[in-house]
């Protein structure tokens, strides 16, 4: 991938992929817009009803203005094969900081996490239940991220 341009980086965008299963009980949603202590985490999103697209292919979606603005409580389709893809633009720190991203839903087979490098390529992280919780980078009772900004 070629280096980010200086606008994602001012942003500190990040981008969350969530797929679910949808198992017995489970209903389809997404989570909210994230909460930064004091700070409401704007967030877009853009689905991907074939659940099978890489970044690479996402992201030019979010660059022409596909994705939509997440709104806590709206409801989106992440059973049945789907995924969403949310873009999270973290707010301006003057030294790095720890936080964990969770996704309190239950059936949620994938979560990943890609946060830019320096080097202009993408640092990923995965949970989820398809994954042992022992590989999670951070195990938790559902899918957690460690999330230094």
């Amino acid at each position: 991938m070629n280096a980010l341009p200086g606008a994602w980086w001012r942003w500190m965008a990040v981008f969350l992929a969530v797929t679910a299963g949808m198992a017995a009980g489970a209903q389809p949603g997404h989570p909210a817009p994230a909460d930064w202590p004091g700070v409401q985490v704007p967030a877009h999103f853009w689905v991907d009803e074939s659940g099978k697209l890489s970044l690479d292919e996402v992201l030019p979606r979010f660059q022409r203005g596909e994705a939509g603005l997440a709104e806590p409580g709206k409801i989106l389709p992440t059973g049945q094969g789907h995924a969403v893809w949310y873009q999270l633009q973290l707010p301006v720190v003057m030294a790095p900081s720890d936080a964990v991203l969770t996704v309190p839903h239950p059936g949620m087979d994938s979560v990943e996490l890609y946060q830019p490098d320096p080097a202009g390529g993408w640092r990923v992280q995965r949970s989820g239940d398809l994954l042992p919780v022992l590989s999670w980078p951070v195990r938790y009772l559902h899918p957690a991220l460690s999330l230094i900004h």
